[in-house]
C-alpha cells in the first residue's frame, strides 16, 4: 500500500505510515488506485454499409492485378529474348559438354563459371572462341587441371551453337 501523504510503500499490516506517521490506507481498507491512469483505447465498430465496395475492389485489383500483369510482361520479354541470337554463355555450355566427352573421368569434371577468371570468350569473324580450364581425374585417379579451347559457330536459325573444334591439352 502507498501512503497518500508521502507516497511511501507501506506493508499491508501497517496502520499508519512509518515515515510520516500519517494515517495509512490499511485503516480505511480503500483500494489502491494506480499511480498512472491510462485510458483504454476506444474501438468503434464500422458498419458494413460504410465500407466503400469500389475502393475494396480497387485494392484487390491492384494487389492481385499488378503482380499478374508484371509476370505476363516478364514471360513475354523472355519469349522475345528466346527468339534472338544464342548467348555466349550458351556457347560455353556446348563447349563444356564437348570437352567433358574427351575426359578420362567425365563425372569428376569441375569447370569454372563462364565469367570467372581463367575463362576467355571472344567473338571473332562470326565464331565464338573459348579458352578455359577443367579440373578432372586422370587415368590414375589424380585430380589435375587441364587447359582447353573450343571454336563454335551459331546454327542457321541462330538459336543454338555448333562446335567446330574442341581440343584438350593434357
Amino acid at each position: 500500500m502507498i501512503c497518500p501523504l508521502c507516497s511511501y510503500a507501506m506493508d499491508s499490516f501497517d496502520k499508519e505510515c512509518p515515515r510520516c506517521h500519517g494515517e495509512g490506507l490499511a485503516a480505511t481498507n480503500e483500494p489502491i488506485a494506480p499511480t498512472i491512469n491510462t485510458p483504454a483505447p476506444v474501438v468503434v465498430p464500422v458498419p458494413k454499409e460504410a465500407i466503400n465496395q469500389k475502393s475494396l475492389y480497387t485494392c484487390l485489383g491492384l494487389g492481385c492485378g499488378v503482380p499478374v500483369l508484371a509476370w505476363l510482361l516478364i514471360v513475354m520479354l523472355a519469349a522475345m529474348v528466346g527468339k534472338t541470337d544464342a548467348s555466349n554463355s550458351l556457347g560455353y555450355q556446348y563447349a563444356k559438354a564437348e570437352i567433358t566427352r574427351k575426359l578420362k573421368a567425365p563425372t569428376t569434371a569441375k569447370f569454372p563459371a563462364s565469367y570467372e577468371r581463367g575463362v576467355i570468350m571472344q567473338e571473332v569473324d562470326g565464331e565464338l572462341h573459348i579458352a578455359g580450364f577443367v579440373d578432372a581425374q586422370n587415368s590414375f585417379g589424380a585430380m589435375i587441371r587441364s587447359r582447353w579451347s573450343a571454336r563454335l559457330k551459331r546454327t542457321p536459325d541462330r538459336k543454338s551453337w555448333e562446335v567446330i573444334e574442341a581440343s584438350l591439352a593434357e
